[in-house]
C-alpha cells in the first residue's frame, strides 16, 4: 500500500485549518467579505476530505482526530482577545 494516499485527506484538513485561521485574520482586520468567503473555501474542504479518505481508502483513526482536533482548535480560538473558550477549554 502507498504512503502517499494518506497524506492526502490530511492535506485537505490542513488546508480547512489554514483557511479557518486565515478567516479569523481577515475578519479581525475588518476584511468581512473575504472572511466569509474563506469560511465558504473551508466548508467545502471539511466536507471533501472525509470523502476524498473513504475514495482512496485511506481513512484512518489518525485522519479522524485530527479532523476533530482542527474543528476544535477552531471552535475555541478565543473571539474578543481576552480568554479561550470553547468546547476544547479546560
Amino acid at each position: 500500500m502507498k504512503k502517499g494516499k494518506y497524506l492526502l485527506p490530511n492535506l485537505f484538513t490542513s488546508a480547512n485549518l489554514v483557511s479557518g485561521f486565515f478567516s479569523m485574520i481577515a475578519a479581525h482586520n475588518g476584511q468581512y467579505t473575504l472572511a466569509a468567503l474563506v469560511i465558504l473555501l473551508a466548508a467545502g474542504l471539511d466536507c471533501l476530505d472525509g470523502k476524498v479518505a473513504r475514495l482512496t481508502g485511506s481513512a484512518s483513526a489518525f485522519g479522524v482526530e485530527y479532523d476533530s482536533l482542527q474543528i476544535c482548535c477552531l471552535l475555541a480560538w478565543p473571539q474578543d482577545g481576552s480568554s479561550i473558550r470553547g468546547p476544547c477549554a479546560h
